[in-house]
């Protein structure tokens, strides 16, 4: 017979939380505390709960939420096109209104963890006990204050190792209003956060709801609308529609004439319009393209002209644009994602011009780990005639005389170089000015460069 795993999992205990959120309990007549807790425990579906925990626990992370996925039939429901807002790599900072107060977070680890495992959400109160999601929580006590210190310095070195953190800055769920379910002021703990690591802020929308008596009883006290949430998650029904904008970076917030509580009102804002279809608040450049498929990649390059390969078997590679490949659209993001790390970039989710095509590309590939490490473009003036209507890209710069006619006939123009940021201080630009050296090599025809 199979031993099944042993688990370690807390269980929930609606009875410990009351007790610590109420000390006057324990001034009430013990027969009558052991009725409430009864009835409080029998009314949030307690004992459904740790059942699932105890036949689960042994599931960790991501394995974990899918499996309460599967458990309650539901799922979330996002755009295709707006998962490329998703940055693949690189610290970003994820805000969203809290409209669940648990499943909420579950979806979004669900929908980010799709693209990049490295996420983490800030939580409290009740989830703390689910220890299979441990290593994905960054618990903190009551988010913003100077006395919790160490839980902000947790978010901070989590953005600071480049990775992604979700964050719900209501800081408690949704209530019901005269404008309808919405979230509360939102803190403005998440914008000093962002400050201090220079991270992008992503919005993403939830909408979803809660039960009508969960509205009520949040009227009457907080604590039983919290104690309330186990109830809520077991009885929800329906899929959570997900709205993902584009990043906004931290930079757009430095010229804003108002304070940082102000500026957290307004990323609210533009959330809520994100989430109606309106047009935002920020103007945002598009999310980037995510990285094509690298078997993709590799096969496409095995047709490529060869000039050289480094001691540490980075490939130097010739390649002419064709519609549709995975090569073009990884020299377009990558440039683009280098470009934006820097403060500039196109704005698009991918940085292709018209010139691309008919300039060729002189790459440096890395055949270890299957990556572009960067690339230049080049252009050769001689076989434009191919191409009536090419121009150089320089032109768009400046204004040629007619005396350079005899140089372009010479000459090739060089542009758009890259090294992505993952290879940068390791001789990449070195290997590339190799590659160009091998390319005059061959082509001895040009006497000039410029560009």
């Amino acid at each position: 017979m199979l031993d099944m795993p042993e688990t370690t999992t807390k269980t929930i205990d609606v009875g410990a939380v009351l007790q610590a959120r109420m000390p006057s309990l324990k001034h009430y007549p013990a027969p009558l505390c052991r009725f409430l807790i009864w009835s409080l425990r029998t009314f949030v579906n307690e004992d459904r709960i740790n059942q699932f925990l105890q036949r689960h626990g042994y599931l960790k992370g991501f394995d974990f939420i899918d499996q309460v996925f599967d458990e309650l039939q539901i799922d979330y429901l996002v755009r295709h096109d707006e998962i490329k807002n998703i940055p693949v790599t690189g610290r970003v900072l994820i805000v969203a209104n809290h409209p669940l107060g648990g499943l909420d977070g579950l979806a979004l680890l669900r929908l980010v963890g799709k693209i990049r495992r490295d996420v983490s959400i800030v939580v409290n109160e009740l989830l703390c006990n689910v220890n299979s999601l441990n290593s994905i929580f960054l618990p903190v006590d009551a988010f913003g204050g100077e006395t919790h210190k160490a839980d902000l310095d947790r978010i901070i070195n989590a953005l600071n190792q480049d990775r992604a953190v979700i964050i719900f800055p209501a800081g408690a769920v949704s209530r019901a209003g005269p404008k309808g379910i919405r979230d509360g002021k939102w803190l403005s703990g998440f914008l000093r956060i962002a400050e201090k690591t220079s991270a992008p802020i992503l919005p993403i929308h939830i909408r979803a709801r809660n039960s009508m008596l969960f509205y009520l009883v949040a009227k009457l006290s907080a604590t039983l609308s919290m104690l309330m949430l186990p109830r809520e998650m077991t009885g929800f029904k329906g899929n959570i529609s997900l709205t993902i904008g584009n990043p906004i970076p931290i930079g757009d917030f430095e010229s804003l004439p108002m304070g940082r509580r102000e500026k957290a009102q307004l990323v609210n804002r533009h959330l809520r319009r994100l989430g109606r279809g309106k047009p935002p608040v920020f103007k945002t450049p598009k999310g980037i393209i995510h990285p094509v498929s690298r078997k993709a990649l590799r096969d496409e390059l095995k047709s490529a002209e060869k000039l050289g390969i480094t001691a540490d078997n980075k490939h130097i590679l010739l390649v002419d644009y064709a519609e549709n490949t995975a090569v073009m659209d990884e020299i377009g993001r990558l440039r683009e994602l280098t470009f934006r790390s820097v403060g500039e970039g196109t704005g698009q989710s991918k940085d292709i011009d018209q010139f691309d095509l008919y300039y060729r590309h002189l790459l440096l590939w890395d055949d270890d780990r299957l990556e572009i490490a960067g690339a230049y473009r080049l252009g050769e003036i001689w076989r434009w005639q191919e191409h009536p209507k090419s121009r150089l890209y320089s032109q768009s710069l400046f204004d040629y005389q007619p005396s350079m006619q005899p140089l372009f006939e010479q000459g090739l123009e060089l542009g758009r170089s890259f090294v992505q940021p993952q290879y940068w201080g390791l001789r990449s630009l070195d290997y590339l000015w190799q590659g160009i050296g091998a390319y005059l090599r061959s082509h001895t025809q040009v006497r000039y460069l410029f560009g």
